[in-house]
């Protein structure tokens, strides 16, 4: 038995042992649950139900993630009850699928509409660095 089929037993188990109509399978399944959990070292993370747990990953791979871009990310996750990380050079939201769609749809909203505000103010008013102007936005969000 693999780790995955484990996992399977043992939530199962665990609902019958859950099941107070009788008594004594309930004591019996949580012990044969216990003895799973033991033999295959399983977390209570893992024995979760993460059936609406979702990622989403906006935007393409990079080499290098401004420092901007970062803080409206971990900006947006919290907003939206999500975990940010980066994975191949690429953001992640980990959450309820929902969420993590959201969350990503804002993340490059919040970019785009910082890009194109940077382009503008740099084209009508200042000729300076783009980076403050970008990391100022970002604070600010």
């Amino acid at each position: 038995m693999d780790k995955n089929k484990a996992i399977e037993r043992a939530r199962k188990l665990l609902a019958m042992a859950a099941d107070s109509s009788s008594p004594n399978e309930a004591v019996i399944a949580a012990r044969r649950a216990r003895s799973i959990i033991d033999k295959f070292q399983i977390n209570n993370y893992d024995l979760e139900d993460v059936s609406d747990f979702g990622i989403s990953s906006p935007g393409k791979a990079r080499t290098k993630i401004p420092q901007w871009e970062q803080n409206i990310a971990i900006v947006v996750a919290q907003l939206n009850d999500c975990i940010a990380n980066i994975e191949r050079g690429k953001f992640q939201y980990k959450g309820f699928s929902e969420d993590a769609e959201v969350a990503g749809f804002m993340f490059l909203y919040i970019v785009e509409n910082g890009k194109r505000t940077c382009k503008e103010f740099m084209q009508s008013t200042y000729n300076g660095c783009r980076n403050s102007f970008k990391l100022n936005y970002s604070w600010a969000i």
